[in-house]
């Protein structure tokens, strides 16, 4: 039998760590991702079926890319397995048995698993990746990923037509002309609002877990089906308002459909304007609200949307969908534009020193706020023009806010209060149990007094400072005028 002298023993153990080292300093991450942005760019151009000439001089282009990223891999590889038989080489040089021998191997194994394990769990082989309050900071894979699922089109139409054509093989979801839509502008209490519904579970949602692969949500729960918690860990939200969200809170990620359908409503880099979705568009949205409830595996519940940009769209909405329900609520004009100024400024800070975190948002169709904001524009309204005088067209400034609020809600009091309820948010932090009581009874649910008074616990009153300087007076007039009229309709 082979004895091995505690030296020896030792020798392999320095080996072990020292090669644990060197795997883990090589840019493999750095390597990888660079080799999915490139996969997801041939990908992309394959998918879209190249035609032309230049098409396929790109591929050739892509293709080589690859093939480099390929080879740099190798690389990597050759010069660990260098390392290796430089320790090999000087092993036999000190007298030592093999590396590969099968203790040298049964050493190194437990001794590499043991040292990166408390490496990890030290944090030593782990960046951190922050507060969602504070910044999430994102793998240079994940970015990778994420590009790979959000920002080629044609990879995003694959995956949707996949899931569609698989899941609707089981019809349409009985449930799937019924939904409920939450939209209004930004900072009016459209996220609390989507929480509290959903968390009576009677809805099926979008929600962080869908992620990156929106747009096929039954294809990718079954494949992250082992990534899931039971007690979802969570955080205060980017905004730093005070809300908690974790991996299965509703969030707004549908808009990622519509950019796919109606790219043209996009095309313009400075607003977004109201439109009227083609037939063909509603179609494939049906479909795409019937995948999403088969994912809840559930034939009761309804289909929960939270999309300020469905402002864009609401009229073909509520024609589209007689049984379906909108709620939008409303704050008070000063508070409001205060709120949306504080996060502009909070967004464009954060997307100056994030680059990822502004095509993050880009990709979701995100623009209320940071440096890619658009604010809406509605043909029917005309208040930029009637109030040229004080009009501001400085997102940096109160009075630019404070006129796209107006804007906003000089559009949406126009809709007809029987498919549309209007919810003053000041009141519903309030007075929560009554208005959640009434949002209830306009969505037909049926829910208890001891439910409705644990959601209604979530509400804090809000309060507004109403002293802001160089406020225009024409604005604020007729800010006003609009939130007495909305408030008049409410009761």
């Amino acid at each position: 039998m082979i004895q091995f002298s505690l030296i020896e023993i030792g020798w392999w153990v320095v080996c072990s760590i020292s090669l644990t080292e060197i795997l883990q300093s090589l840019p493999w991450q750095a390597w990888f991702a660079r080799t999915l942005s490139c996969f997801s760019d041939l990908l992309s151009l394959i998918l879209d079926e190249p035609r032309t000439e230049t098409d396929y001089c790109r591929l050739r282009k892509l293709a080589l890319r690859l093939l480099l990223q390929n080879l740099k891999g190798i690389l990597l590889l050759a010069s660990f397995l260098a390392s290796w038989t430089g320790f090999e080489f000087l092993g036999t040089i000190l007298g030592f048995s093999s590396l590969w021998s099968g203790t040298g191997i049964g050493i190194l194994g437990v001794t590499s698993l043991l040292y990166f394990g408390i490496c990890f769990c030290s944090g030593r082989y782990r960046n951190s990746q922050g507060s969602l309050k504070e910044g999430y900071h994102y793998s240079e894979i994940t970015q990778s990923f994420y590009e790979l699922a959000l920002e080629h089109s044609s990879i995003v139409r694959f995956t949707f037509e996949f899931d569609r054509k698989k899941v609707l093989k089981l019809g349409p979801h009985p449930m799937s002309e019924q939904p409920v839509w939450v939209c209004g502008l930004a900072r009016s209490g459209t996220t609390i609002l989507t929480d509290l519904l959903y968390n009576t579970g009677q809805f099926a949602a979008l929600t962080y877990r869908d992620m990156p692969f929106v747009l096929a949500p039954n294809t990718w729960r079954s494949i992250n089906r082992l990534n899931r918690k039971t007690e979802p860990e969570l955080q205060e939200r980017a905004h730093g308002d005070g809300l908690l969200v974790g991996i299965d809170s509703p969030e707004a990620l549908e808009e990622v459909f519509w950019h796919l359908h109606d790219p043209i409503a996009y095309k313009d880099s400075a607003k977004l304007s109201s439109y009227t979705p083609p037939t063909e568009t509603i179609k494939y949205l049906k479909d795409y609200i019937s995948c999403i409830l088969y994912n809840e595996k559930s034939e009761s519940r309804r289909y929960l949307s939270k999309n300020n940009n469905h402002l864009m769209r609401l009229p073909t909405l509520i024609k589209a969908f007689p049984n379906g329900r909108f709620l939008i609520p409303f704050r008070n004009p000063i508070a409001h534009s205060q709120s949306l100024l504080r996060q502009h400024l909070r967004w464009v800070e954060r997307h100056r020193s994030d680059s990822f975190s502004r095509r993050y948002m880009s990709w979701l169709c995100h623009y209320e706020f940071g440096e890619d904001h658009r604010p809406f524009s509605f043909r029917e309204t005309n208040s930029w023009n009637q109030i040229a005088v004080t009009k501001s067209s400085d997102p940096t400034q109160f009075n630019y806010w404070l006129n796209c609020w107006i804007e906003a809600y000089r559009w949406i009091q126009q809709f007809d209060l029987h498919r549309v309820m209007l919810i003053d948010y000041d009141l519903l932090s309030h007075q929560p149990h009554e208005v959640l009581s009434k949002v209830c009874k306009y969505l037909d649910l049926e829910i208890s007094t001891a439910e409705l008074n644990r959601l209604s616990q979530r509400l804090r009153p809000t309060h507004c400072n109403s002293e802001q300087k160089s406020i225009s007076p024409n604005l604020l007039s007729e800010a006003t005028n609009i939130h007495q009229m909305l408030l008049q309709k409410t009761q």
